[in-house]
């Protein structure tokens, strides 16, 4: 039994254009996708867009629903972290010793000069002086040890353990690339498909505005995969830019045509980039603040 496009439309938010579809009877399918189309537009500099809905298209399932993740991380070597750990943690404690015992000292320096041993305090500071300088030394101490760890190994054949381990560095914007075949069955189907391309070629591409002065952004896109319940399975795409647009007319190997010259097969490829990256929250996951983190209160 067909569906109504603006049933299928509705799902995800009627937009305010043409709904354009090819075949004619695609929706008496079982499965379609849908290519949502839409401006992004932001008035005031601080404050977040708006997508304002231009157009949506439907069309078959594309030849391959793939998707991926990259993740990045980088290699990192700590040979000397545990003991840095270490040696910073006693620091702390002990210049907080020193401190909270020069500011007793201090408390009670009338006290002590009457019993002759004022000069303990000017000795305590001095020393407190000296402690304050240890980190720093530790530090350039660690440094001139990576740094000859390697000539040492050369000579010795041992090496300190470098605890190789990876640090993670961010998430990647995924890109799409979806492609068609087409053999339109008439002169009209072929025509209604060369408005459709034309639709995908001037959404991918800017216009001039105030009198060429400036450019705009082009539309973005969002593509989902309907019917079925195949949503809750296969997932569409966040919003998306159009990086690539290839259109071939003579899908089948050789250019053929109808009496009018309207091409006989076509394919479509595009290829995608999402403008937001995926997060654990997008398949399930929730967020979660780092106990003590106040500023992610």
């Amino acid at each position: 039994m067909g569906t109504a496009p603006q049933n299928v439309i509705g799902k995800l938010g009627n937009p305010k254009g043409a709904i354009m579809s090819y075949p004619g009877d695609i929706y008496n399918t079982p499965y379609v996708s849908v290519l949502r189309f839409s401006r992004y537009s932001r008035e005031i500099a601080y404050k977040s867009g708006e997508q304002t809905p231009e157009a949506a298209i439907v069309l078959p399932l594309p030849k391959q629903l793939a998707e991926a993740q990259s993740i990045s991380h980088s290699d990192f070597e700590s040979p000397y972290i545990g003991s840095f750990l270490s040696a910073a943690s006693s620091l702390k404690q002990g210049n907080d010793l020193l401190q909270n015992s020069l500011q007793m000292l201090s408390d009670n320096m009338s006290v002590l000069a009457n019993k002759g041993i004022g000069k303990i305090g000017s000795k305590l500071a001095e020393y407190g002086a000296q402690f304050d300088n240890l980190a720093g030394r530790f530090l350039t101490n660690a440094s001139a040890d990576l740094a000859n760890a390697g000539e040492r190994g050369a000579f010795t054949g041992v090496i300190t353990n470098p605890h190789a381990t990876v640090l993670f560095t961010g998430v990647e914007l995924r890109g799409f690339q979806y492609s068609w075949d087409f053999s339109p069955r008439s002169s009209s189907d072929s025509r209604a498909l060369s408005e459709i391309f034309n639709y995908i070629r001037r959404a991918a591409l800017p216009n001039y505005i105030f009198g060429k002065i400036a450019m705009d952004y082009p539309l973005e896109v969002q593509v989902d995969f309907l019917g079925n319940g195949i949503e809750k399975f296969v997932f569409g795409t966040k919003r998306t830019v159009i990086t690539d647009v290839q259109i071939n007319y003579a899908a089948e190997g050789h250019p053929t045509f109808y009496r009018d010259g309207a091409p006989t097969s076509m394919s479509l490829t595009i290829t995608l980039k999402e403008v937001a990256i995926r997060t654990a929250e997008d398949y399930g996951g929730s967020s979660r603040t780092i106990p003590g983190n106040e500023l992610a209160q």
